[in-house]
């Protein structure tokens, strides 16, 4: 379904005029009857649809880039680069494994191509490993391992997966519940301004007590220490992630 929310800023740069100046034109050629105005609405119609076309298949429009015939070709060069060991690419092209994107969805490459590099340190690719572990998705489902992954992913600083560690001490997922756990992870990953992890964390403190919601800041401070040891050993951090890769998956 097409939306406004849809369309890049400068696609509505370019759309919005257009209607505008249709509108003048149709107040200047008398266009005030309603076989005047339907007459015109395909013209509406028309330009739309071709900006949002040219959206999709534009080559550095992120996401769009992925539509059609472009998946199969964005696939081919990711696989260039992963072939020789560039961990972004690797991670890219788990994505499209995972998703179905250009090829057919298959969650053991995707698994494979997420594994190669998870073990470079990629934390995206981490974390979707761990989300891989958590789903059962081609591979038996392992909530120690899902554990493991997305803790390697946010000690190095990845919202997603702290906010997938909260989820997981939040649901108890191979674990006994711990919301005090629960909330201290949704302190850290709403630090960076994760919007879901805030949400959680609202909900957690007004829900426990005084005494828990202290021990869970106390604890956040701890595993944010923790994560800065761990980067300063690593000397990397990507708390943000990078604009030429695909979005991490949460739970």
């Amino acid at each position: 379904a097409l939306s406004l929310g849809m369309l890049r800023p400068w696609t509505l740069a370019i759309t919005l005029p257009l209607v505008v100046v249709l509108g003048v034109c149709m107040v200047i050629l008398n266009l005030h009857t309603t076989w005047d105005i339907l007459g015109a609405f395909p013209l509406v119609l028309g330009v739309y649809g071709f900006v949002h076309w040219f959206w999709r298949v534009s080559p550095d429009s992120g996401k769009g880039y992925f539509a059609g015939e472009k998946a199969a070709e964005a696939v081919k060069w990711y696989r260039k680069a992963a072939d020789q060991g560039l961990a972004h690419a690797q991670f890219n092209l788990g994505e499209m494994y995972a998703d179905g994107q250009g090829v057919n969805q298959d969650y053991a490459q995707a698994l494979t191509w997420y594994r190669k590099a998870a073990d470079q340190g990629d934390a995206g690719a981490q974390n979707n490993l761990g989300l891989m572990y958590a789903k059962g998705r081609g591979v038996n489902q392992d909530y120690t391992q899902a554990r493991t992954w997305y803790l390697k992913a946010a000690r190095q600083g990845h919202v997603i997966a702290e906010f997938n560690l909260g989820l997981m001490n939040l649901m108890g997922e191979g674990m006994t519940q711990d919301y005090t756990e629960a909330l201290a992870w949704f302190i850290v990953a709403s630090s960076s301004g994760n919007t879901d992890a805030a949400a959680k964390r609202n909900k957690l403190e007004a829900t426990l007590g005084i005494q828990a919601t202290m021990l869970a800041h106390q604890r956040s401070k701890e595993i944010l220490k923790d994560m800065e040891r761990s980067k300063a050993q690593s000397g990397s951090a990507d708390r943000e992630g990078l604009a030429n890769r695909k979005k991490p998956k949460t739970l």
